[in-house]
């Protein structure tokens, strides 16, 4: 299943309130490979250190997801996402 074009990229990227992190958050759980993409990519746009615990998503099974989370952790200053970072 592929998602639709643009699936929600420009609106949620512009919304950084705390309702829509949370909807982010909780779809990087979805089954769907395509959805944890969606929300990985709009969250790696944005520079906000209390996402860092997302760094799980270094594993996932989807090529893409995890080069969103690097893309994401990258633009993090912090030394032991770096630690993470490495092998990658």
């Amino acid at each position: 299943m592929t998602p639709p074009s643009g699936f929600g990229h420009s609106c949620l990227s512009k919304d950084s309130s705390a309702d829509v992190t949370l909807h982010l958050r909780a779809r990087l759980r979805d089954p769907e490979s395509f959805v944890r993409l969606a929300a990985a990519e709009v969250l790696a746009k944005r520079i906000d250190p209390s996402l860092a615990p997302i760094s799980w998503l270094l594993t996932d099974r989807n090529f893409e997801v995890r080069l969103s989370a690097v893309q994401f952790l990258g633009r993090i200053r912090d030394p032991e996402i770096a630690q993470a970072l490495l092998p990658f």
